[in-house]
């Protein structure tokens, strides 16, 4: 499937054009960077990417008739938990979860620019975000660097 063929909700459509919703950067993220691999399902893959949308980028609540964009804080987002392939962020400590967040859609395409040039194997970044605690995108890709 492609990255515009899955439906978006409708929501999403009314982001400011700068913005994307988590959920479609996941989608667009891992069609650009991983579409050969296809020992996982789109779910795991879009919950992957999106976490790592979340550790290399800043992320935005959209509040209201989508006309607020709030950036959120490094605590908002700690210990978070992708669900739904971006398109909710839970939390085991029983936090409010998240189901309205975007990420700049410039941001985004670094983000892709990113993990192309570092080479990281999508099998990396999804080992980290299977266990308990997840390693940060970031401290893999330093490593790797």
């Amino acid at each position: 499937m492609e990255a515009m063929d899955k439906p978006v909700n409708e929501e999403a459509e009314r982001l400011p054009e700068d913005f994307t919703s988590l959920e479609k950067a996941a989608l667009i993220v891992y069609e650009h960077v991983y579409r050969r691999i296809t020992a996982v399902d789109q779910q795991t893959a879009c919950n992957v990417m999106a976490q790592a949308l979340c550790d290399l980028s800043p992320l935005y609540a959209y509040e209201g008739r989508m006309e607020r964009m709030r950036a959120l804080r490094t605590f908002e987002l700690t210990g978070g938990v992708v669900c739904d392939g971006g398109g909710r962020l839970a939390f085991p400590d029983r936090r409010p979860e998240l189901v309205r967040v975007a990420i700049r859609t410039e941001d985004m395409r670094k983000v892709i620019q990113t993990l192309i040039e570092s080479g990281i194997a999508f099998a990396e970044i999804e080992a980290q975000h299977g266990t308990a605690t997840p390693e940060p995108a970031a401290d893999i890709l330093t490593r790797n660097a």
